[in-house]
């Protein structure tokens, strides 16, 4: 063949490609995608964030997630649900010419820049409905329904909204977490700070003690600048509200995603806020050992108590329930991220320390005592800190944990890494 021929193949065959091009249908399609309730755990007293749950509870919006029109060739576009669940997505399909073209809306688990909700190996679920697109095209209502790991998802968009969202430093860090849902495991974990694992109808059953709870976690560990929590193996990781543990470290690092989950379920103005819905148990109702027995620094549930108090703003007779008065300040997700912050041993990070912070005995590692530390040195700057150690530890006291074993912090030995 001669050059000449060649070339006009080519030109002939970039004209067809380009005339084909011209002739792919684009346009734009809206809808709202839903999910229906079901989680357990709701409450019906002042200040709680779930009033009403399920079984076969309402349809509510499905926000944050991603949603893509693909079809044989890929995607043809994506966008992102809104607050109200609804989405407008541009679309180019090249493979069709001519209205309408069959499209596959998918939705995804996924809240990008945020967390993923992921199956066991750590595939993303996904929901579809087939669409016959043309220039402008409703979809209507895209039902991803109710399945257990619709309702971590739910969970987590809220966290993120009334905890993470709250503090610039989580928002701008906790940005790649997966979320595991319907494992196998027979419990629930956070592995480190961004891989957390919720059991098998976990999602359904208990949004706050399971699902929160281990997102807790995971902010603390954000909080803290650690990627994850190691404790001696010999300490005794089963926990409950009331058990007493023999490692403070465990005690309280699950007081302080208990902590967490209950600040997802509860406004700070909760009157009867409970670690579990009203079924569970009364997070301001110390337990009888937490103040007599004399451990309650080794109980979950005393430290956790003592951290809402600091953190709450109920209001009894115009004054809070506790020695932090809403009228001197209000406490906020950023404090408390700045607390766990100025943790001693944790700044810049143990993982960045040669010696992973061995230097501090690590069944107390992180206890009670290094988050007054905390409190006073990583709020230091706005003064917050030290205008209110004093109260932070008549709270200690209040709630039982005033003891330990370690030293009290003390203002006068000042702040920085020992």
């Amino acid at each position: 063949m001669s050059p000449a021929r060649l070339i006009g193949y080519v030109v002939v065959l970039f004209v067809g490609l380009s005339t084909n091009a011209a002739l792919a249908n684009s346009g734009t399609v809206t809808g709202c995608v839903l999910y229906q309730e079901q989680r357990h755990e709701c409450d019906t007293t002042f200040g709680t964030y779930h009033s009403v749950c399920g079984p076969n509870g309402p349809l509510r919006p499905f926000k944050n997630a991603r949603v893509a029109v693909e079809n044989a060739g890929g995607t043809a576009g994506s966008g992102v649900t809104d607050a109200n669940g609804c989405f407008s997505i541009s679309w180019n399909d090249i493979w069709c010419f001519g209205y309408p073209c069959s499209e596959t809306l998918r939705v995804y688990t996924e809240a990008t820049g945020k967390y993923s909700v992921t199956d066991p190996s750590g595939f993303l679920y996904s929901f579809t409905k087939t669409v016959a697109l043309s220039p402008a095209t409703s979809a209507g209502d895209v039902s991803v329904g109710s399945s257990d790991q619709v309702q971590v998802y739910a969970t987590a968009n809220e966290f993120w909204s009334r905890i993470v969202s709250k503090s610039p430093r989580l928002a701008s860090e906790m940005t790649s977490v997966t979320i595991n849902a319907r494992t196998s495991d027979g419990s629930g974990s956070a592995l480190d700070w961004n891989w957390v694992r919720v059991v098998d109808t976990d999602g359904t059953n208990r949004p706050m003690t399971a699902v929160a709870h281990e997102l807790g976690h995971a902010t603390t560990f954000h909080a803290m600048r650690k990627s994850t929590n190691r404790p001696p193996w010999d300490c005794d990781f089963s926990h409950t509200w009331a058990k007493v543990m023999d490692c403070e470290n465990i005690a309280s690092h699950e007081a302080y995603a208990d902590f967490w989950a209950v600040a997802w379920g509860y406004a700070k103005t909760a009157t009867s806020p409970r670690f579990g819905g009203s079924g569970g148990t009364a997070v301001e109702a110390v337990v009888a050992t937490c103040t007599t027995a004399g451990s309650g620094w080794l109980q979950e549930g005393c430290i956790a108590s003592a951290l809402w108090d600091i953190y709450d703003r109920r209001v009894v007779g115009g004054t809070d329930d506790d020695p932090i008065d809403q009228n001197q300040t209000s406490i906020t997700v950023e404090d408390f991220v700045s607390a766990f912050g100025g943790l001693p041993y944790t700044t810049p990070g143990c993982d960045a320390r040669p010696d992973r912070c061995v230097a501090e005995d690590q069944r107390n590692a992180n206890n009670h005592w290094d988050f007054k530390y905390g409190f006073f040195c990583g709020l230091d700057d706005n003064g917050i800190g030290g205008q209110l150690i004093g109260q932070v530890q008549s709270i200690f006291i209040q709630d039982g944990i005033s003891g330990g074993g370690e030293e009290p912090f003390l203002p006068q030995q000042g702040c920085g890494i020992p």
